[in-house]
Protein backbone atom coordinates (compact mmCIF):
# COMPACT_ATOMS: atom_id res chain seq x y z
CA UNK A 1 0.00 0.00 0.00
CA UNK A 2 1.58 3.04 -1.22
CA UNK A 3 -0.13 5.36 0.75
CA UNK A 4 0.55 3.86 4.20
CA UNK A 5 4.19 3.12 3.12
CA UNK A 6 4.38 7.05 2.40
CA UNK A 7 2.69 7.89 5.74
CA UNK A 8 4.84 5.66 7.88
CA UNK A 9 8.48 6.14 5.99
CA UNK A 10 7.88 9.94 5.36
CA UNK A 11 8.05 9.18 1.58
CA UNK A 12 7.18 12.31 -0.90
CA UNK A 13 5.98 11.19 -3.93
CA UNK A 14 9.59 11.25 -5.89
CA UNK A 15 9.98 8.63 -3.46
CA UNK A 16 7.57 6.34 -3.77
CA UNK A 17 7.77 6.72 -7.79
CA UNK A 18 11.45 5.71 -7.34
CA UNK A 19 10.20 2.67 -5.40
CA UNK A 20 7.63 1.85 -7.71
CA UNK A 21 10.03 1.68 -10.40
CA UNK A 22 12.74 -0.39 -8.98
CA UNK A 23 13.06 -3.74 -10.48
CA UNK A 24 15.37 -7.02 -10.74
CA UNK A 25 16.88 -9.15 -13.12
CA UNK A 26 17.66 -12.60 -11.04
CA UNK A 27 20.77 -14.06 -11.17
CA UNK A 28 21.78 -10.61 -12.37
CA UNK A 29 21.11 -7.46 -10.18
CA UNK A 30 18.17 -6.16 -8.01
CA UNK A 31 17.70 -2.41 -7.58
CA UNK A 32 16.61 -1.12 -3.77
CA UNK A 33 15.81 1.83 -2.10
CA UNK A 34 18.14 2.87 0.16
CA UNK A 35 17.83 5.11 3.64
CA UNK A 36 20.14 6.49 5.46
CA UNK A 37 19.66 9.50 7.97
CA UNK A 38 18.18 11.96 5.26
CA UNK A 39 20.08 10.15 2.75
CA UNK A 40 17.90 8.19 0.18
CA UNK A 41 18.44 6.84 -3.36
CA UNK A 42 18.19 4.11 -5.51
CA UNK A 43 20.82 1.72 -5.54
CA UNK A 44 21.83 -1.34 -7.90
CA UNK A 45 23.08 -4.69 -6.30
CA UNK A 46 25.06 -7.38 -8.23
CA UNK A 47 25.77 -10.16 -6.92
CA UNK A 48 29.00 -12.77 -7.79
CA UNK A 49 27.77 -16.21 -8.66
CA UNK A 50 29.45 -17.29 -5.22
CA UNK A 51 27.18 -14.79 -3.58
CA UNK A 52 23.93 -15.79 -5.68
CA UNK A 53 24.06 -19.61 -4.54
CA UNK A 54 24.55 -18.82 -1.12
CA UNK A 55 21.62 -16.87 -1.25
CA UNK A 56 19.08 -18.12 -3.75
CA UNK A 57 15.70 -19.58 -2.83
CA UNK A 58 14.37 -19.46 -6.45
CA UNK A 59 12.81 -23.00 -6.45
CA UNK A 60 14.13 -23.65 -9.92
CA UNK A 61 18.00 -22.86 -8.00
CA UNK A 62 17.15 -25.08 -5.15
CA UNK A 63 15.50 -28.06 -7.47
CA UNK A 64 19.34 -27.87 -9.68
CA UNK A 65 21.13 -27.78 -6.29
CA UNK A 66 19.49 -31.15 -5.20
CA UNK A 67 20.06 -32.66 -8.39
CA UNK A 68 23.81 -31.71 -8.09
CA UNK A 69 24.08 -32.76 -5.16
CA UNK A 70 22.98 -36.31 -5.74
CA UNK A 71 25.19 -36.44 -8.81
CA UNK A 72 27.99 -34.99 -6.75
CA UNK A 73 27.10 -36.97 -3.05
CA UNK A 74 31.18 -36.20 -1.76
CA UNK A 75 31.02 -32.81 -2.62
CA UNK A 76 30.52 -30.48 0.77
CA UNK A 77 28.60 -27.45 0.55
CA UNK A 78 31.25 -25.41 0.00
CA UNK A 79 32.36 -27.45 -3.03
CA UNK A 80 28.87 -27.63 -4.24
CA UNK A 81 27.96 -23.61 -4.16
CA UNK A 82 32.19 -23.70 -6.25
CA UNK A 83 30.54 -26.21 -8.81
CA UNK A 84 27.43 -24.49 -9.38
CA UNK A 85 28.65 -20.90 -9.55
CA UNK A 86 31.51 -22.45 -11.75
CA UNK A 87 28.42 -24.34 -14.07
CA UNK A 88 25.16 -21.43 -13.71
CA UNK A 89 26.86 -18.42 -12.47
CA UNK A 90 23.64 -16.66 -12.74
CA UNK A 91 21.58 -18.91 -11.26
CA UNK A 92 19.52 -22.22 -12.87
CA UNK A 93 18.37 -20.23 -16.04
CA UNK A 94 22.22 -19.89 -17.30
CA UNK A 95 25.31 -21.99 -18.10
CA UNK A 96 28.83 -21.64 -18.36
CA UNK A 97 30.18 -22.51 -21.35
CA UNK A 98 33.77 -22.60 -20.53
Amino acid sequence: DKERLKEVLELNDTEISLISSLSQVQGSYSEAFLMCDSKRSVVVIESTPHEYWLATTAPKDITLMEKEFELNPDFSEMELIFHLAGKYPNGAGSRSEV
